[in-house]
C-alpha cells in the first residue's frame, strides 16, 4: 500500500501529465507550415491573406492597400502619437483587429489596448482577435499559442492548471482582456491584449499583473453625438491627453494609433490632424479627380435616367454602366484610385464606384468621409467654433481695431459660476470687432458659497455685478489710431435674477446700463394680432428685434434670441474687413469663447426655429446682448440675410429694404454712445 507522500507524487505526476501542454506541442510541429509563417510574419498584408481570410474577413484586401498596411505597422513600432485617416467602409476596423495580433507575435509589443467608440464596439474587435488565433491556419503554424487554448477550452480553471513541462503558464482569457500562454523562448510569452469602450468607467489605470500598455489603439472612437459638439470634442481631447496618455511607463512610453474617418469640419479628428504633437497620414479614396468634368455631368444625367425609369417601373433607354464602358477613357483621364479593386457588384470600376459615390452622396459627404477633405459650410445652420477661429485678427486683446466707432459691452450673469462679459466695437458697414471677453472673477471663483442662504446668494450675485459695472464703466481702452475709447452702454442678462439686479442697473442710468432678457420665437410678443403694443411694453425696435417692457422690477429689455443667434452666427462667417463681419481679437482663453459661442447652433428656422444646445454658451449670450446693444442705440443696423424665416417668425418687414446709416465723424479720445 502506498504512503501518504507516494500518493501525492502519484497525483502531482498525474497532474503533471494531464496539464502539460509539451507533448501535444511537440507533436503538431511538424505540421507547421514554415514559409507561410515566415511570409505571414513579414508585412500585415501577408499575415491578413494568410490567417485573417475567412475567418474575420471574407476576402483578401486589395494589394494596392499593401502601403495602408504597412503604413500601420511602422507607426505602431515607433513611440508616438499617429492618426491613419482611411475611407469608410474599407476595412479599419479588420485592420486593426488583424495589427494587434501580427505585432505581438512579431514580438513588437507586450501589451495591445485597443480602445473603441463604446463597449460593444470593443467587444467586437475582441471577438476577432481571438478569431484570428483560433483560426485553422493560424493554429497549424503557431502551435504554442493554439494547442495550451485549445487543451482549457475556455476553462478559466484549467488555463491556471496548464504548465508546459514545469513551467505554469499564467494564461488567461475572459470578456475583456487576454493573456497568451508563457512558453519559454518564445518572444510573445505572456503577451496581453485588453479593450475597452472609450467612454468607460474602467479606462482609466489599465494595468495587468503590474504591465501597462506599450501600444494603444483607438478605432473610430467618435461617436455621432460628438460630431458637430465643440464641448465634447474639447472632451474627448481632455480624455486621450490625460486618460489614454497616461496609461502608459513613464520610462518606457508607448505609441497610441488613431484610425479614423472624418465626419465634419471640426470634429475630433479634425482637431487632432491640427494638434502638433500627432502625426496624421491620409489616405482618399481618389489621389486624383478625373480631368473631364461635362462628361462626368453628362454620365450622372444618364445615371438620373436610369433610376427615374427603374423607380416608375419602366426600364430605361441607356443604363449608366453601358454609358461608361463606351466612354471610358474620356471619363478615366487623370483619375488615380486608392485601389482598383475596391468597387461593387455590377460596377465596371473602382473609377466608376467613386464618383458614383459622389453623385449619390454629395460633394460634402463625399469629400468629408472619403477624400478626407470635410468642407467647411457658409450657412449659419451649420456653425462651429472654427468658423470664430477663422476671425481671429492680430490685434491684441483691449485694443479697439481700427475703423471701429463706437464700444459697446454685455454681461450674462450666471449661477454660482461667476460672470462672463464681452466687448464689442462696431464700424461702418455693419462691421464688429469683439475687443475682448472675459470672467469674473477673473481666478473662476464662484460668486457665493453653495452653502449659503438664498438671501446671501442673491446680495453677493448683485454685489458682483455692480463692482464689474464700476470696472467697466471707468475704463478706456486704446485704438489703433492712438486714442482712448470708453464702453458706451452696457446689457445685463437679469434673466432669473430681475428682481435682484434691475434695481442694481438703474444706480447707472438708463442710457448706459440696460437690464436684458432673451425671448425665443414663441414668446417674443411685442404687438397683439392687431398689431397694437401688449400692455407694459413702452418702446419697440423693428430693426433690433426688441422692445422694453415694464416689469415687477422695472424696466427690462427684450429681444429675440433666436434672430440675433442667427444675425452673429453669419457674421462670423463674414470674411474679416466685409461688410457685415465680425471678428475677434487675439488674446487667451480664445479657444473657449469660440466653443461658447459655438455652442448654439440653428438647425433650420421654419416651419419653427430649432437649436442644438451643445455645452455652455454664455461668451455666445454676451455677444448677441452686444449687438442687441448695438442696434437698439442704432450703431448697428442688421441686414435681412434671414429671407423667409422672419416672415414666419412675424418680425418686421423681411421684404423691406433695411436704411444705411452713414457712417459717424472720427472722434479721438473717449467715444461714448
Amino acid at each position: 500500500m502506498k504512503t501518504v507522500d507516494q500518493q501525492a507524487k502519484a497525483q502531482d505526476g498525474y497532474r503533471a501529465r494531464k496539464y502539460n501542454v509539451a507533448p501535444d506541442i511537440a507533436s503538431a510541429l511538424p505540421q507547421v507550415n514554415a514559409r507561410r509563417r515566415a511570409k505571414a510574419l513579414s508585412s500585415l498584408y501577408e499575415f491578413v491573406c494568410a490567417y485573417c481570410v475567412g475567418v474575420i474577413c471574407d476576402y483578401k484586401p486589395p494589394k494596392e492597400l499593401r502601403p495602408l498596411l504597412d503604413e500601420m505597422v511602422a507607426v505602431a513600432r515607433s513611440n508616438g502619437r499617429y492618426q491613419i485617416q482611411m475611407p469608410r467602409g474599407i476595412g479599419k476596423t479588420t485592420f486593426v483587429s488583424a495589427l494587434a495580433p501580427f505585432l505581438v507575435v512579431n514580438g513588437d509589443s507586450a501589451f495591445v489596448e485597443v480602445v473603441a467608440s463604446s463597449e460593444p464596439a470593443a467587444s467586437t474587435i475582441f471577438d476577432k482577435m481571438v478569431g484570428v488565433f483560433e483560426g485553422e491556419a493560424f493554429a497549424q503554424d503557431f502551435p504554442q499559442i493554439a494547442v495550451p487554448f485549445k487543451k482549457a477550452d475556455h476553462n478559466a480553471i484549467k488555463m491556471q492548471k496548464l504548465v508546459y513541462e514545469k513551467t505554469p503558464l499564467h494564461m488567461e482569457q475572459t470578456a475583456d482582456h487576454l493573456i497568451l500562454p508563457s512558453i519559454p523562448g518564445e518572444k510573445w510569452a505572456g503577451a496581453k491584449f485588453i479593450i475597452r469602450g472609450f467612454t468607460s468607467s474602467n479606462l482609466r489605470g489599465v494595468n495587468i499583473m503590474g504591465k501597462r500598455p506599450d501600444l494603444i489603439i483607438l478605432d473610430d472612437i467618435q461617436t455621432d453625438k460628438m460630431v458637430g459638439n465643440p464641448r465634447l470634442v474639447t472632451e474627448a481631447m481632455t480624455r486621450i491627453n490625460s486618460t489614454i496618455l497616461g496609461q502608459f511607463s513613464h520610462k518606457k512610453g508607448g505609441t497610441v494609433l488613431l484610425t479614423a474617418t472624418p465626419q465634419k469640419s471640426g470634429d475630433l479628428t479634425a482637431v487632432i490632424r491640427e494638434d502638433p504633437a500627432w502625426i496624421t497620414r491620409i489616405y482618399p479614396l481618389m489621389a486624383k479627380m478625373p480631368d473631364n468634368r461635362a462628361a462626368w455631368d453628362e454620365y450622372a444625367a444618364v445615371l438620373r435616367a436610369e433610376t427615374d425609369a427603374l423607380a416608375a417601373g419602366g426600364r430605361p433607354a441607356k443604363t449608366a454602366n453601358a454609358y461608361y464602358k463606351s466612354h471610358r477613357a474620356e471619363l478615366d483621364a487623370g483619375a488615380e484610385v486608392l485601389s482598383a479593386s475596391i468597387k461593387e457588384r455590377g460596377e465596371v470600376s473602382a473609377v466608376q464606384h467613386a464618383m458614383n459615390l459622389l453623385l449619390r452622396l454629395g460633394p460634402d459627404t463625399f469629400s468629408t468621409e472619403y477624400q478626407m477633405k470635410p468642407i467647411r459650410s457658409t450657412s449659419p445652420y451649420e456653425f462651429e467654433y472654427r468658423d470664430v477661429l477663422n476671425a481671429v485678427t492680430n490685434v491684441p486683446t483691449g485694443t479697439v481695431p481700427r475703423g471701429m466707432e463706437r464700444l459697446v459691452a454685455a454681461v450674462d450673469v450666471m449661477n454660482a459660476d461667476g460672470l462672463r462679459f464681452v466687448l464689442a466695437a462696431f464700424g461702418a458697414d455693419r462691421r464688429a470687432a469683439i475687443v475682448g471677453w472675459g470672467r469674473y472673477p477673473a481666478n473662476r471663483a464662484p460668486l457665493f458659497d453653495r452653502n449659503d442662504a438664498p438671501d446671501v446668494k442673491d446680495v453677493k450675485t448683485a454685489r458682483a455685478v455692480a463692482v464689474l459695472l464700476r470696472d467697466l464703466r471707468k475704463s478706456r481702452y486704446r485704438t489703433e489710431d492712438g486714442g482712448l475709447m470708453g464702453i458706451g452702454a452696457i446689457g445685463v442678462d437679469v434673466g432669473w435674477k430681475a428682481r435682484e439686479l434691475v434695481p442694481v442697473l438703474s444706480e447707472f442710468g438708463d442710457d448706459w446700463a440696460t437690464p436684458m432678457r432673451g425671448a425665443d420665437e414663441r414668446s417674443y410678443a411685442p404687438r397683439n394680432r392687431a398689431g397694437r403694443l401688449n400692455p407694459d411694453v413702452i418702446s419697440v425696435s423693428d430693426e433690433a428685434h426688441a422692445y422694453t417692457k415694464r416689469v415687477k422690477s422695472g424696466i427690462v429689455m427684450f429681444f429675440h434670441s433666436d434672430i440675433w443667434t442667427e444675425e452673429t452666427q453669419l457674421a462670423w462667417k463674414i470674411p474679416n474687413g466685409a461688410p457685415g463681419s465680425l471678428s475677434v481679437n487675439r488674446g487667451a482663453a480664445l479657444m473657449e469663447f469660440a466653443q461658447e459661442c459655438a455652442a448654439d447652433q440653428l438647425i433650420n428656422p421654419a416651419p419653427a426655429w430649432k437649436w442644438a444646445k451643445n455645452g455652455p454658451n454664455h461668451f455666445g449670450d454676451c455677444v448677441k446682448m452686444a449687438f442687441v446693444i448695438a442696434a437698439w442705440k442704432r450703431v448697428y443696423l442688421p441686414t435681412d440675410k434671414r429671407g423667409d424665416a422672419l416672415a414666419f417668425a412675424g418680425v418686421g418687414n423681411p421684404s423691406a429694404p433695411v436704411p444705411r446709416r452713414p457712417a459717424p465723424p472720427r472722434r479721438r479720445g473717449v467715444v461714448c454712445l
